[in-house]
Formats: C-alpha cells, structure tokens, sequence
C-alpha cells in the first residue's frame, strides 16, 4: 500500500573488509604522494684522511632531521688522526628506531669483520637511542665482547622519553598494528609509538653495559628538549644516567647548542671548556 504507508529510508553499510580496504587505498594513495627517493643508508665515509690505524673506528650519528654531518666538527675531539671516520645515515622518516638500532648493530660488526677492535661512537639526540640500543642489542647477544673497548659519547638524548607520546603508544592498534605503522610513516614519524616515557623501548634503555664500554652522557643546562619534565620522564633519564661513567652538563646551552663540538672532560686528563663535571 503506497498511499498512507511511511516510507522507510534504505542505509547501506558497507562490510567491514570494504572499509579496511578504503583505508588501505587511502593509505597506498598516501604514501605514494609523499614518496620520495631514499639515499643510501648504513656507514659512509665522514673524512677523505687515510686511515692508519685499521683497528680502529669513530662512528658519528646525528639526531631527528639531523644528518650525521652536523657532529663533523666533533670528528677531530673524538677521534685519533689514525682513526678511520664514518658517519652512520640513517631514514628517520621512514624506519623506527629499533630498526635503525638493529642496522647500525649489523654496520659495527661488519667493521669488527674487517679488523676494528675499537669504536668510538659520537650521537646526538635521538642518534643516542640509536647507539644505546644497538649496543644493548650487542651486549644481549655476547656480540659487544668481540671488542677490545667502545666508548660512546651521547649528546643531548633525551633518556626520559616523553610522557606526552604515551598516547600513540596506547593509540598502536588502532585501527590495526599495520595499518597504525604504515600512517606513522606515511606522516614522516614512524619512532612515535617509541618515544613515550611509558614505552618497552624507552624502557629498555636502562640495561647495563659491559665494563669494556664507556659511556658518556652530556647534557645541556638549558635545553628545552632533553630535560625531563614529568616524575616518569626523570625516573628513567636518572636510571640511564647511572649507567654512565660521567656525567657532563653545559650550563646555558640549548638542545641546538649540544651539537656544537666542544672540548669534554671524559677522565683523561682533557678539560671541557665551559663544562660542569658531574661524576
């Protein structure tokens, strides 16, 4: 009957396969927009000097946005003239942290295959996470005893992580863990569901390193990055912290600042300039 019947409005809700495909083409459509040529990544020669002393290495790794070349000025304060210098390049746009750890892990023991028994690593910022956590990858699997000693010098890393990213960390699933990963790298940030203070992978910064690894963490008075601000983030810079042999603090410098080569007292007789020692 069509005369005094109510019409009733037909809604077509499309299967939930439809809409996870949607996403994808969204996604794929992304990505593919925002594509962009990737360089060569891995260990790249930071000095045209020779080399003469092949059983040693001084690694450079730079932070977020930071290419390695911003700490080649520390080259020459961390490194022998005998040494051979490379910088590690990494895509901070388009890998996660654990897995830049896990390449730069693979690039130090392709050195030790090729003779180096001694590393000296220079990482700023984020770039510290990276050498942390590869050498904590190395100490787990016994690798890190087929050096004859590492040192690594971390610039203005911020061990505490950030309480304000917890929430991609709780956000990892949704709508799926894949699809979660692929819009953090399609947004250029795929480390965000890593840098919160309450994350596995902030968390597991706190391991010990051998004694045969010496750890320097400098930091700056006045950087607005680094420094930790909620209990969270202090409670796991200051276990960090206790790991290292030497605690180096820059009164007034920024986080910028920290990338400026500088003289540091690491307890061999070298005294920092403008540097408050803090053992």
């Amino acid at each position: 009957m069509l005369g005094g019947a109510s019409r009733r409005r037909l809604v077509w809700t499309p299967p939930r396969s439809a809409m996870v495909a949607a996403v994808l083409a969204l996604v794929a459509c992304a990505t593919a927009a925002g594509a962009k040529t990737v360089a060569a990544r891995g260990l790249v020669p930071a000095t045209s000097r020779p080399a003469r002393d092949p059983a040693s290495a001084a690694i450079l790794i730079g932070g977020i946005d930071d290419s390695w070349t911003r700490l080649a000025g520390w080259e020459p304060l961390q490194s022998t003239p005998a040494q051979r210098v490379l910088g590690f390049a990494y895509d901070q746009k388009r890998t996660d942290l654990a897995t830049n750890a896990q390449r730069l892990e693979v690039e130090l023991l392709g050195l030790r295959r090729d003779g180096v028994r001694r590393l000296s690593i220079t990482a700023y910022s984020m770039g510290g996470w990276i050498a942390k956590a590869a050498l904590d990858r190395m100490t787990a699997d016994g690798t890190i005893a087929e050096f004859e000693s590492v040192q690594l010098v971390a610039l203005a890393t911020p061990w505490g992580g950030f309480e304000r990213a917890n929430i991609a960390w709780h956000l990892r699933f949704f709508p799926t863990p894949s699809l979660a990963r692929i819009l953090a790298r399609v947004m250029e940030r795929p480390m965000g569901f890593e840098v919160g203070s309450a994350t596995p992978f902030i968390h597991a910064l706190r391991a010990p390193l051998p004694a045969h690894v010496a750890f320097y963490i400098c930091e700056g008075g006045a950087d607005e990055v680094a420094t930790p601000r909620t209990r969270q983030e202090w409670e796991n810079y200051e276990a960090v912290v206790a790991l290292a042999r030497r605690r180096i603090r820059i009164p007034g410098a920024t986080h910028r600042d920290m990338s400026v080569p500088r003289p540091l007292d690491l307890g061999r007789g070298h005294t920092g300039l403008n540097a408050s020692i803090q053992p």
